[in-house]
């Protein structure tokens, strides 16, 4: 299915994703799906991002495991698309990519 994050990720449930995603820590397999799902969440939670504790540790977690990360870093960075009419996560995700370049 694609973009199934949308359809299974639930704001509700972000601190139990990030629970979660701090535990597996050995399985980047399960940490990439997670966090397609906790962005995801971020993403619906309405909330200021700057104001959300859990965001800048969760973004910390995607730079220090950039191996695991950095498609989805890109792809929700969303760079084919003005800044303007992107998600709300867009400009965090291009700003770790410029540190990067």
């Amino acid at each position: 299915m694609q973009d199934w994050e949308f359809e299974v990720a639930n704001p509700l449930d972000l601190d139990r994703y990030l629970t979660l995603f701090a535990e597996v820590i050995n399985k980047d397999d399960l940490r990439f799906t997670l966090a397609d799902i906790i962005i995801q969440a971020f993403e619906e939670t309405g909330l200021d991002l700057e104001l959300d504790a859990r965001w800048r540790p969760f973004l910390d977690e995607l730079v220090e495991n950039m191996g695991v990360h950095a498609h989805q870093i890109w792809y929700w960075a969303c760079f084919d698309v003005e800044l303007e009419d992107v998600w709300r996560v867009a400009p965090y995700m291009r700003s770790i990519c410029g540190a990067y370049k």
